[in-house]
């Protein structure tokens, strides 16, 4: 039932019915809700393209990638997240793209999606990342970084350790820490004297593991 209402003449029908398919993780649904992709209506367009992450089917990777030029900012964030849920190596050049969106929405959840993926050729964009104008984007960004565990983000990701936002400092402490060089130490004993609390915790724990 619910996928015949894709086809219904309400957006606000055809959107519920796309949520709801996503919640039921239905496989059966994925190429009806491909095809609601091109809908005329981003919001319709936006529920499919979340409702095809839950569902994480293969067969959604390039339609999805086709979504992260969507004229509406809305849908080029849920693909960017769908991407990083099916987890696709092919979706990694669109991502990295994606990385120079306008909006901002979009950038953090393509830098998001690419720790997920954890390709290396993401390290550079994710390292340009760490300079974004959007504090989220350079936290998300040193999250990525901590999950790809390359030791070309170490110089990056110290630098960052003295980001004016606490949580980029903190992000970046916890990824030195999952990467485990020495080269960080100077920098992450440095970190133990930061005004923000969570950051000093973050930075002694990046230092036992790199020690240990």
């Amino acid at each position: 039932m619910k996928i015949e209402q894709l086809r219904d003449a309400d957006p606000d029908i055809r959107s519920d019915a796309a949520e709801r398919l996503g919640k039921m993780r239905a496989a059966e649904a994925v190429d009806h809700l491909l095809a609601v992709l091109r809908d005329d209506q981003a919001v319709v367009r936006r529920r499919a393209a979340q409702a095809l992450g839950k569902i994480r089917d293969q067969r959604a990777v390039h339609d999805l990638i086709a979504g992260l030029r969507d004229d509406a900012r809305t849908v080029r964030k849920e693909a960017a997240k769908s991407l990083g849920k099916i987890r696709d190596q092919q979706a990694a050049g669109p991502l990295i793209a994606a990385i120079t969106d306008t909006s901002a929405d979009v950038r953090e959840a393509a830098v998001k999606s690419l720790g997920k993926i954890r390709t290396v050729s993401a390290v550079e964009p994710l390292t340009a990342a760490l300079q974004d104008s959007s504090e989220d984007v350079r936290e998300a960004a040193a999250k990525a970084l901590g999950a790809v565990r390359s030791q070309r983000a170490v110089g990056p990701l110290t630098t960052a350790l003295a980001d004016t936002s606490e949580g980029v400092r903190k992000a970046a402490a916890k990824a030195l820490g999952r990467i485990r060089s020495p080269q960080a130490v100077d920098d992450l004993t440095a970190a133990l004297e930061d005004t923000s609390k969570s950051v000093r915790k973050r930075a002694a724990k990046a230092l036992k593991k790199i020690k240990t």
